[in-house]
């Protein structure tokens, strides 16, 4: 996966609980990627790697999971990212929006027969990534 990042220095200091969402393409759902799989696989991944952030449905920031992969001759190619979104204010008019504050993600392609793998296995290093972050935020 070829990837790029985005990241403010210090911006998940204080990041205590978290919201997740899942975006995935529907035609994935024939390889047993769909938005549930998906979403229990990163709530597992962030409860035993992050006991002490708590995911909670009703928090303000949330941690997006995106997995935007199409099938092509025998393949899946796309793009597949984590970015955390939570409140921060502008200083032009200081009043609060939500913003990104926090992206890894790349261009992925893989054979098709491997792809459920490939994006569990993606996923987790990227989420690996966010670990290392939070970490040094929150020590």
């Amino acid at each position: 996966m070829r990837s790029f990042h985005f990241q403010a220095a210090g911006v998940l200091t204080k990041f205590s609980e978290v919201r997740l969402k899942i975006e995935v393409h529907p035609e994935l759902s024939a390889l047993g990627l769909d938005k549930d799989s998906l979403k229990n696989h990163v709530l597992v991944w962030v409860r035993s790697n992050l006991p002490r952030l708590v995911v909670n449905d009703s928090a303000v920031p949330f941690l997006k999971a995106s997995v935007l992969l199409k099938e092509k001759d025998d393949f899946v190619y796309g793009y597949l990212s984590i970015q955390i979104v939570r409140k921060v204010t502008i200083k032009i008019n200081d009043e609060p929006v939500f913003g990104v504050v926090w992206q890894k993600g790349g261009i992925a392609i893989s054979p098709l027969h491997e792809a459920r793998v490939f994006v569990r296995e993606s996923l987790d290093q990227l989420l690996t990534q966010f670990s290392a972050v939070w970490h040094r935020d929150n020590p």
